[in-house]
């Protein structure tokens, strides 16, 4: 709904860049983490329907670079689990 969309960008804009929020991921939530997922999971979900389609997937670099910065940082490291040369 794009009242819905409007009332998240402005809600988000409202706090900044790394304002402490609420989110799944429970180290360093931020603002701009929430910011970011909205675009990040249909993203993901069009590449995944590319590779079944067989059609070559397409995304743009800054959010490749994203997705995989997410990937090192939130889902193999974190406090505790720090991602080194040879794995987390």
């Amino acid at each position: 709904m794009p009242g819905d969309a409007t009332a998240m960008v402005e809600a988000v804009a409202s706090l900044g860049p790394g304002a402490p929020v609420w989110t799944w991921y429970r180290f360093g939530p931020s603002s701009s983490c929430s910011a970011r997922r909205p675009g990040d999971q249909p993203a993901i979900r069009r590449v995944d329907a590319q590779l079944a389609a067989g059609v070559a997937p397409t995304c743009d670099h800054q959010s490749a670079a994203d997705g995989v910065g997410e990937l090192l940082q939130v889902c193999l490291a974190g406090p505790g689990r720090p991602l080194t040369a040879g794995g987390p």
